[in-house]
């Protein structure tokens, strides 16, 4: 049996990110919402598995919920970068460099 303050914080952290995934979702037309609506998503994911995981009984269910947790654990960080590359606008300011770069080899 896991104790109060470890279901404590692992409850609060899976509603905050419920609160934080459905705020973002009321503004998913400003720019780069919809990137931070999925790396949320991922973390949400992360916390329900790994709270699943501490409820867990049997090796083999703590398994099947620590392949669940993955997801979130692996695909958090790139949703993360793919937010912010696209909020600060580095990937149209990288196109337009390479459509210089690309034009000028054309040229040459």
């Amino acid at each position: 049996m896991i104790s109060f303050p470890i279901l404590f914080v692992n409850l609060f952290s899976i509603v905050m990110m419920l609160i934080v995934t459905l705020s973002i979702w009321n503004i998913r037309e400003n720019n780069g919402a919809k990137q931070l609506f999925v790396a949320s998503l991922f973390m949400l994911i992360w916390s329900i598995g790994s709270f699943s995981d501490l409820l867990s009984s049997d090796m083999h269910t703590k398994l099947i919920w620590r392949n669940f947790t993955q997801i979130g654990v692996f695909y958090t960080p790139v949703a993360s970068l793919l937010f912010a590359i696209v909020y600060t606008g580095t990937c149209i300011a990288k196109k337009k460099v390479t459509t210089q770069v690309c034009e000028h080899r054309s040229l040459t």
